[in-house]
């Protein structure tokens, strides 16, 4: 998914349980999760945020990122 405000482009990572973000320049980097094999829905720092199954990514207007966790049914939120 692509920020068209920010160029930046966000990935639904589930088999690293991560949410890396690429820049325009290519730099990837991680907006999101932590790949540490234990798997919980409890709110926290992004970079400390599991998954089981992250499937899609979605940002509104404000850049606020969101993240859907199919295992779990639940969406997460993050600002970047």
């Amino acid at each position: 998914m692509k920020n068209e405000i920010t160029r930046v482009a966000y990935v639904a990572d589930w088999g690293n349980a991560l949410i890396p973000l690429i820049t325009p320049a290519g730099v990837v980097s991680t907006l999101a999760g932590i790949n540490n094999n234990v798997v919980t829905t409890i709110d926290g720092p992004a970079l400390s945020a599991t998954f089981d199954c992250s499937y899609s990514v979605a940002v509104d207007s404000t850049g606020h990122v969101y993240v859907s966790d199919n295992f779990y049914s639940t969406i997460r939120k993050f600002t970047p």
